[in-house]
């Protein structure tokens, strides 16, 4: 198992041209400087990345193939500020107050 991801419990921001689904009514949501806390590596919350049992893994399956996201496992689970938890690919955190370029 993967060690706890070093931003665990820290909030963080999305870079611009990051994109979550809103789930009501389901669409894809424009999330660029939204504030986003880390709770840990995806896989450590959840095992197994799982798109049948889990609506985040879902979600996020669906926005990868959309905005061309690696086929990887550098993905954490958090939750912005409106309490929806979502897995975002570290490409789309702007760590440590980066510009955000390019996701």
């Amino acid at each position: 198992m993967r060690d706890q991801h070093p931003q665990a419990g820290q909030t963080v921001t999305l870079k611009p041209r990051t994109y979550l689904l809103d789930p009501h009514p389901p669409r894809l949501v424009g999330a660029g400087g939204a504030r986003f806390r880390v709770e840990d590596w995806g896989v450590r919350v959840f095992g197994e990345i799982d798109p049948v049992t889990n609506p985040a893994t879902l979600a996020y399956m669906m926005r990868r193939g959309q905005v061309d996201l690696p086929d990887d496992d550098e993905v954490v689970y958090g939750k912005t500020d409106d309490g929806i938890g979502h897995l975002v690919h570290v490409r789309q955190i702007a760590w440590d107050g980066a510009d955000g370029g390019e996701v």
